[in-house]
């Protein structure tokens, strides 16, 4: 693979233009996962400060639109964009990243099939930052409504599994995001053990 080499990413532009380049990538080596995390990192040094105009939600925008531009790529892309949600964490608000990117975290980890390791290490990563509540709103933080998905995805495919209707591969696959699921409750739950398990519902 040619070689990418990158200057620092000063704005939120420059950051975009270098992503741009790692999603119009043919090849996702390792080598090249450690360049993207370099230049995610250089830039979320720069700003990390919560600097004026570096917004959550733009930043989201912006990934969005690089990533659905090169989206013929299938799994490798997919790779990329959860490398760079995991990677900006610090730069990015949980509940920004559910609304824009929720289908696309979960994904993976319903369809493992496919995808290497590292793709599924960092689902798993970003999936749980999300249900972390920011350190502003622990004290009065509530269960949203990806809480309560997971919870029906958890019961609905042991529903399934325990019926034994399933083929051997979905079977498979349905247990691997049983297991998936139940690890990343219960590290929430570790981690934020007094998040209130009410919420108020409209209806």
């Amino acid at each position: 693979m040619t070689e990418l080499k990158f200057g620092r990413s000063s704005t939120l532009k420059d950051l975009i233009q270098d992503l741009d380049v790692f999603f119009a990538s043919e090849v996702v080596s390792a080598e090249f996962q450690q360049d993207l995390s370099t230049c995610i990192e250089d830039y979320v040094k720069l700003h990390q400060k919560g600097e004026q105009g570096h917004e959550s939600r733009k930043i989201l925008e912006d990934l969005r639109d690089v990533a659905a531009k090169n989206a013929a790529g299938g799994n490798s892309k997919l790779a990329i964009l959860l490398k760079c949600l995991k990677e900006m964490r610090k730069m990015l608000e949980p509940d920004d990243v559910i609304d824009i990117f929720e289908d696309t975290i979960i994904h993976p980890i319903l369809n493992p099939f496919g995808q290497n390791r590292a793709t599924l290490a960092d689902a798993r990563e970003v999936l749980l930052f999300c249900l972390l509540p920011s350190t502003e709103d622990i004290e009065d933080y509530r269960m949203h409504a990806l809480h309560f998905r997971l919870f029906d995805i958890y019961i609905q495919k042991s529903k399934e599994v325990l019926q034994g209707t399933s083929s051997i591969q979905t079977a498979q696959a349905m247990k691997f995001s049983i297991t998936t699921i139940e690890k990343v409750l219960l590290d929430f739950g570790n981690k934020c053990p007094q998040v209130s398990l009410f919420i108020s519902v409209q209806f």
